[in-house]
């Protein structure tokens, strides 16, 4: 799990190969959503985003390993994004 941000400064969850942007912000936890549309998956995570507190469910799009390949990448030369 990893967190991105958008061209205009907007939080991106990176998780199994989905994007997911923040669809609510509940007292208790965060609730995501697919990126790609149509939306139909959606996870939720702690209110602090460090766990995940329901999994996604069934992705009608596939998954943008490119871009996946991209962030670790990212990740291991730059040291820019951080894992939780």
């Amino acid at each position: 799990m990893q967190f991105t941000t958008t061209n205009r400064g907007a939080l991106v969850l990176n998780y199994q190969g989905f994007q997911y942007t923040i669809k609510r912000e509940y007292t208790k936890n965060n609730e995501w959503h697919c990126r790609a549309r149509p939306r139909t998956t959606s996870l939720s995570l702690c209110r602090d985003n460090k766990s995940i507190i329901r999994e996604p469910g069934v992705h009608i799009c596939t998954p943008n390993r490119f871009f996946n390949c991209l962030v670790i990448l990212y990740d291991i030369n730059y040291s820019l994004l951080f894992d939780m």
